[in-house]
């Protein structure tokens, strides 16, 4: 457990399918703890051992906010609701996701205000890696809760956006909508705090501009599928299905934006640069 400033702290929670490891948050206001995103049901445990290090029990924990409803962020949720009886708080279009859903549940959207203890958190609507990821941000310091909308330790900063919950064109919109808060610090949903936010955000629109750029190169030279593209780009890894994913992702702002079309040949999809 990390201590980033009074009263918040970061868990890194381990996980043998997550490389990086998942992020869960801790905010302490006069001995009431409010949770951001709870890791796997396998990792409840650290979470618990961690508000016991800070010398509380799980029911000092009055309300859970889930930053989208991948498992990784929520698959803790019905073991601390269970243990805390906290009412668990997610973007509308996140609730599917859920094991289940109770009348306690609270739905955010774009703009909510959770007033937890001294620290007002309004949520940011972040699509892009899925419909109903949201960011958390503190006006007050700059900070600001990422879920998986910018993370740290992967080239691009940022996990996976493609079909079929993702949009490059949500995302990219979305990155701009981050960019124009006056942040001073991103805690993110997996790897390092990061104390340069204009600075990643910058490295990240650059990445999936050069992307762009990369896969109009390779479609001046003829028609292309998106597995000759993936090989193309990603070389040996090509033949996994996140790369072909996130080369569909990109191929599909790039139709948006007029730029590459569609065609059929013998019910292969091609694609080439727009005459």
């Amino acid at each position: 457990m990390i201590q980033i400033d009074e009263g918040l702290y970061q868990i890194k929670l381990s996980h043998p399918s997550m490389r990086m490891g998942v992020n869960s948050y801790l905010i302490i206001e006069e001995g009431d703890v409010y949770l951001v995103d709870t890791g796997y049901e396998k990792t409840v445990e650290v979470i618990v051992d961690s508000i016991g290090h800070l010398g509380m029990k799980p029911d000092n924990i009055k309300l859970i906010i889930n930053t989208h409803g991948h498992v990784d962020h929520v698959g803790g949720n019905n073991l601390l609701k269970q243990l805390s009886g906290a009412p668990i708080a997610i973007h509308r279009l996140e609730t599917q996701k859920l094991q289940f859903e109770t009348p306690d549940t609270i739905l955010l959207q774009d703009n909510d205000l959770l007033s937890l203890g001294s620290r007002k958190l309004t949520v940011i609507h972040t699509p892009g890696h899925c419909p109903g990821q949201i960011c958390l941000y503190e006006k007050n310091t700059g900070s600001i809760f990422t879920g998986d909308h910018i993370v740290e330790g992967t080239s691009t900063g940022t996990v996976y956006v493609g079909p079929p919950e993702g949009s490059v064109i949500d995302y990219i919109a979305s990155l701009k909508k981050v960019q124009d808060l006056n942040l001073t610090m991103i805690l993110p949903g997996h790897g390092k705090i990061i104390p340069d936010p204009q600075l990643k955000i910058k490295e990240i629109l650059e990445h999936h501009a050069h992307r762009e750029h990369q896969i109009l190169d390779i479609l001046l030279s003829g028609e292309k599928s998106v597995d000759d593209i993936a090989e193309i780009i990603y070389k040996g890894i090509a033949a996994g299905r996140l790369a072909k994913g996130a080369v569909l992702g990109r191929i599909e702002k790039l139709i948006h934006d007029g730029l590459v079309e569609e065609t059929l040949h013998e019910n292969k999809r091609m694609y080439g640069v727009r005459s």
